[in-house]
């Protein structure tokens, strides 16, 4: 009886993982970064990201890209301006691709590191509605009822102090 604490055979814990896998992705890079001699203190970046999976998923993509683009200008004695945007499609299918801009700077002052970013991020989605006035609302979906068109923004401040030792 398993009512009884002090009987052994109910400490005994069993780890069911049956329906429970993941998948690693295969990821490929393909990056380079153009350093002008015109302009000492100018970098472009450019890099393709690629993720695929072996698996067939329903409402999933198996295959998808990530492009990133960016830029540095650090003039002298000053601060310098760092700026990227990053497109990203989704994995979901009934979620839209993303959009990221970036906008950086930062200063080393002795062994100080400072660093300030901001990111602002639109994502576009359908959802269906929250209140419905179907019966069977869990067996529907966006081609038998009405969604609606959701537009996610996201804005972000990062921070960072390294000291160095």
């Amino acid at each position: 009886d398993c009512l009884d604490y002090k009987n052994a055979d109910c400490y005994e814990l069993e780890y069911i993982v049956e329906g429970l896998m993941y998948h690693k992705p295969t990821v490929y890079r393909l990056g380079f970064t153009i350093h002008p001699k015109s302009t000492t203190n100018l970098l472009l970046s450019f890099e393709i990201e690629n993720k695929s999976w072996d698996i067939d998923r329903d409402g999933m993509n198996n295959n998808i890209n990530k492009y990133k683009i960016g830029f540095e200008y650090a003039p002298l004695d000053s601060y310098p301006i760092r700026a990227g945007l990053v497109y990203s499609e989704s994995v979901f299918n009934a979620i839209g691709p993303t959009s990221m801009l970036t906008l950086g700077t930062g200063k080393k002052f002795g062994n100080i590191e400072f660093d300030i970013a901001m990111n602002y991020s639109i994502l576009n989605y359908r959802y269906i509605d929250i209140f419905p006035t179907l019966n069977n609302y869990y067996n529907s979906n966006c081609n038998t009822v009405s969604c609606d068109e959701v537009t996610e923004s996201n804005l972000t401040f990062l921070t960072t102090i390294k000291i160095g030792f």
